[in-house]
């Protein structure tokens, strides 16, 4: 509770993730979810987020929706992320493993006015790692 009385409320799922946050306006964020793309956990299936809501309590409401999809080839794994907004714009976010068993890096993200397949690119953020590539083990 905070000083003025108010409060944040949260709801979780049966897998311990939450499923929906209420602020003290009233308004709410809410979580759906996916099982990870196979082959992105190998110990477990994890889940990822399908979708988030955005309700103001005030008659609007926005949802975000968000697949993967998980390319394999001999070691290395390639995982893209596509984000559609609440306008129908989307976002490419690609991620790839540089070394087998390291984590996923982003390197790139592409920004469209509409979707992806046949908008127009608004903008392209690539990040290169350099290094030691056994850093990215440690």
């Amino acid at each position: 509770m905070f000083p003025n009385l108010t409060q944040c409320t949260f709801s979780y799922d049966n897998y311990g993730n939450v499923s929906r946050f209420v602020l003290p306006t009233g308004g709410s964020i809410s979580y759906t979810y996916t099982l990870a793309p196979a082959g992105t956990d190998s110990t477990n299936q994890s889940l990822w987020v399908a979708s988030r809501t955005v309700d103001d309590n005030n008659g609007t409401r926005s949802v975000w929706n968000y697949s993967y999809s998980l390319q394999t080839i001999a070691t290395s794994k390639t995982l893209t992320t596509t984000v559609t907004d609440p306008g129908g714009n989307q976002s490419v976010h690609t991620a790839v493993n540089p070394v087998s068993g390291s984590q996923l890096y982003e390197i790139q993200a592409d920004y469209y006015q509409g979707p992806a397949a046949n908008g127009a690119l608004l903008s392209r953020t690539t990040t290169q790692y350099g290094g030691n590539s056994d850093i990215a083990n440690k």
